[in-house]
């Protein structure tokens, strides 16, 4: 009888893990490269400043897709980035995005 040499599975398992392994890191790089999972906070949908004094909001910038900035008081409204409108203090001023969307852009608007 002679002598029979048995071949173990460990480095096939050892190409399956390292095959594994280096599709894992792949797709963890490419989301952080292309910015797929980034969790940050998203830029603002407008910006505004406030004269308390006349209680008018002046609009300073939009974003893409924002279609407006009003009052949730009901004052006034503008849509487009240098436009002023009145809004009372004590209001809240929301930037109107597509599909009705509102988001609060400045809170509780202070007395003068």
């Amino acid at each position: 009888m002679g002598v029979r040499e048995e071949r173990g599975v460990s480095p096939t398992v050892g190409v399956v893990i390292l095959v594994a392994v280096t599709f894992s890191v792949a797709v963890v790089v490419g989301t952080v490269a292309f910015g797929l999972g980034s969790a940050g906070a998203s830029a603002a949908p407008a910006s505004v400043s406030y004269d308390a004094a006349n209680e008018t909001v002046t609009v300073t910038a939009m974003a893409n897709g924002t279609r407006a900035v009003a009052c949730s008081a009901g004052g006034g409204r503008a849509a487009r980035v240098d436009a002023s409108f009145e809004c009372p203090s004590g209001s809240n001023v929301v930037a109107l995005g597509a599909g009705g969307n509102q988001t609060v852009v400045r809170s509780d608007l202070p007395r003068a």
